[in-house]
């Protein structure tokens, strides 16, 4: 915790809450002391980044990239969170320097698979509710393989309309958030009726597509605008 604190990031607030409320207790447990070498700046002046070093360093840079890529984000201490909850990242573990432009494109690319997991998994569940339309304009269908590149791309330009479209709307939550985690708590023990277990989980389906569809009625509406002043 001491060193999020010397790092003088501009995302350190976001770091250290992060690690403190354990969503990355499972990545931290895995850390090795292996140094990472690194150009020798005013910054990295020693030449190499000591394990944790390397571990909040590209935890920084991969903050750094949802904020500029979510810029209008009014909730993002939380949707960064929810991003994580449950993951392990292997580019958190990576003993790759993350800012050499040789290993750029590698890291972006996994950010960005990262950034769009929890829509890929929230969509088969909803994906009949969502307007056909705008699912066709964005090429999405109920099963999207994010190990494709291409399919990344598509939810990723995906989030950024939704998030240009509905920058005061609390339904932005659900684009980042677990449909997983959020099913997985209601799912049933042994003194649960089944009838009660299959209400619980529709309502957490519903509450899904009631999000992702107040989203995209926003995004209809404010589409000629946001097309016009959005790259994506």
């Amino acid at each position: 915790m001491e060193l999020v604190l010397k790092k003088g990031s501009a995302f350190d607030g976001i770091i250290y809450r992060i690690i403190q409320n354990g969503y990355l207790d499972k990545v931290i447990n895995k850390i090795t002391d292996e140094r990472v070498k690194t150009p020798t700046t005013s910054i990295t002046k020693k030449g190499y980044l000591t394990g944790n070093e390397q571990f909040l360093d590209i935890l920084n840079s991969f903050i750094a990239y949802f904020d500029r890529i979510f810029t209008p984000v009014m909730y993002k201490e939380a949707c960064v969170s929810f991003v994580l909850e449950k993951e392990t990242p292997k580019f958190l573990l990576s003993k790759k320097y993350c800012h050499d432009n040789d290993n750029l494109d590698e890291f972006i690319l996994e950010y960005k698979r990262l950034m769009v997991n929890n829509v890929s998994n929230t969509l088969p569940a909803i994906y009949k509710y969502l307007d056909k339309k705008v699912m066709k304009e964005f090429k999405l269908e109920p099963l999207m393989n994010i190990n494709d590149d291409v399919v990344v791309d598509r939810l990723l330009r995906f989030m950024i309309a939704m998030v240009w479209s509905n920058v005061d709307e609390y339904a932005i939550i659900s684009l980042f958030s677990s449909i997983k985690i959020a099913l997985n708590k209601v799912k049933p023990n042994r003194k649960e009726e089944k009838s009660k277990v299959i209400k619980n989980m529709n309502g957490v389906i519903n509450h899904y597509a009631m999000h992702y569809s107040i989203m995209i009625e926003n995004y209809k509406k404010k589409k000629k605008f946001i097309n016009k002043i959005v790259k994506y």
